[in-house]
């Protein structure tokens, strides 16, 4: 649910205000989502309109119980995010919304969701205090999601920026990034990338200050 909750950013402005698919958004999402089986009862409700349901609860944080009646069944709805889950539509459907995307600036950052019951993807997140899953996110001007990476909560940011940075279509012009990234590795790749690294020092690391931009990408 993680990806499809990034999704919705990629959609929607930081107000995160809920809008309908416009038929552009719906022409591009409807070319990846699997085929309906022949077989079997006639589904209540249309895809846009489960699609559209789903995006709902994502972007407001309802109950999926207070999800619209208009959008069909809030079973099926969660059955159908859990479905597009398992086969990797959401990621896929976000890596093509990004890919339409120029990115001169990009900045990348993490943050621990906290998972109390556990699971396969957790850890304990030391700087945080708290045990869950870690979502690094690399984001473009608008804080739009261009790539999402998801590991153990303890799992430090800079092991997880090769990935993350990996996933990118284009090398931006300058990365923003925290002192956790304050790494000789992913200093020398962004160097041979050409990409200017705004990272500050991080004090434990013992090195010089290094210059960077402190004004940020907006």
């Amino acid at each position: 649910e993680m990806v499809s909750k990034y999704l919705s950013l990629t959609l929607y402005p930081l107000s995160m205000e809920f809008r309908e698919l416009n038929d552009v958004e719906w022409n591009i999402i409807k070319t990846l989502l699997p085929p309906k089986p022949k077989r079997g009862r006639k589904a209540s409700s249309d895809d846009r309109s489960l699609i559209n349901g789903i995006l709902y609860v994502i972007t407001t944080g309802c109950r999926w119980r207070e999800m619209p009646r208009k959008y069909g069944s809030y079973v099926t709805a969660w059955r159908r995010l859990r479905r597009l889950q398992e086969l990797g539509i959401w990621e896929r459907i976000m890596n093509l919304l990004s890919s339409t995307r120029s990115c001169e600036n990009v900045a990348v950052d993490s943050t621990t969701i906290e998972a109390k019951r556990g699971g396969e993807c957790v850890g304990y997140d030391g700087f945080k205090h708290r045990k869950g899953t870690k979502v690094h996110v690399m984001v473009d001007e608008d804080s739009k999601p261009l790539a999402v990476v998801i590991s153990p909560g303890n799992t430090h940011d800079s092991r997880m920026f090769d990935e993350v940075y990996g996933r990118l279509r284009d090398r931006p012009l300058r990365l923003y990034g925290d002192s956790a990234y304050d790494t000789d590795e992913i200093r020398l790749k962004l160097e041979r990338d050409g990409v200017q690294a705004n990272i500050p020092v991080n004090p434990r690391n013992g090195r010089r200050p290094i210059p960077y931009d402190e004004r940020g990408i907006g």
